[in-house]
């Protein structure tokens, strides 16, 4: 009996960092194959990692939290983040890559017209 609960709960918390992890690189513009590649895995293993279907190694948590810029107990669902974080220079560059012209005109144009209403 206890063991199934402890397969419940391990299993539980494989979900918790899959979903964590998706939406956290989500959040940050990046792919699936492009943070496997930073991270030095294939995409598979990210994809297993993120549906909960495996538990990645502590290292590699330690280093998707730092890549993404978040923090590993709210990775693994033991906190919720206290406010929204800014996302990093690195990631804004790694996003802006991914724009289209278009896209960078249209977002210069926001980020002008935000200026102006803020102060």
């Amino acid at each position: 009996m206890a063991h199934d609960v402890s397969l419940r709960a391990a299993h539980t918390m494989a979900r918790t960092l899959g979903r964590r992890l998706a939406a956290a690189r989500r959040a940050r513009g990046w792919t699936q194959a492009a943070l496997a590649h930073a991270l030095g895995i294939e995409s598979s293993s990210l994809s297993r990692y993120e549906r909960g279907g495996r538990e990645p190694p502590v290292r590699l948590v330690v280093a998707t939290a730092r890549l993404l810029g978040t923090d590993v107990t709210h990775l693994l669902g033991m906190v919720e983040p206290t406010a929204p974080e800014s996302p990093s220079t690195e990631d804004l560059l790694h996003a802006w890559t991914r724009l289209t012209t278009e896209e960078r005109v249209l977002l210069v144009a926001i980020a002008r017209a935000l200026g102006r209403t803020t102060g």
